[in-house]
């Protein structure tokens, strides 16, 4: 049997199936929208997270920051949609780089970090990586 009708074996016994359950799904995506599909997050859903103060053991621990890890990839994987829808509405190579964006934002992050009780300048050179390497990408589209 395949993924895809393992999937669906398992969603059958939890409710119906539907088309967003298995778009979501084919993308690689938890099925968000749907609470009683627990089984789908696999440790990454963040109303299953242990709270740090509570872990009873490292391998608790470690388990926790792969979880939050996977979210956080799984997030990053989001952003790169939004950036790549972005880029349809980018007239020209120029506005890809879009300096000013790249200003107002890099601020913003650096203020939601120290928020976070963070390290800005962490912050700022990773959304700065992040943001090259969208760049880099955008215009390997533009060069096509």
């Amino acid at each position: 049997m395949s993924f895809n009708a393992d999937f669906t074996s398992e969603l059958e016994k939890h409710g119906p199936v539907t088309s967003r359950t298995l778009r979501a799904q084919e993308a690689n995506r938890p099925v968000l929208f749907a609470p009683s599909f627990r089984f789908l997050f696999r440790g990454i859903h963040p109303c299953m997270s242990i709270p740090p103060g509570q872990c009873a053991s490292l391998e608790e621990v470690r388990r926790e920051i792969d979880s939050l890890d996977r979210r956080v990839i799984a997030l990053l994987g989001e952003r790169a949609g939004y950036v790549q829808a972005a880029a349809r509405f980018k007239t020209t190579e120029q506005h890809v780089a879009a300096p000013e964006r790249q200003a107002a934002m890099l601020r913003a992050r650096r203020e939601w970090a120290a928020e976070a009780g963070l390290d800005p300048g962490l912050i700022e050179e990773i959304y700065r990586r992040l943001v090259a390497y969208f760049i880099q990408r955008e215009l390997e589209h533009w060069h096509k």
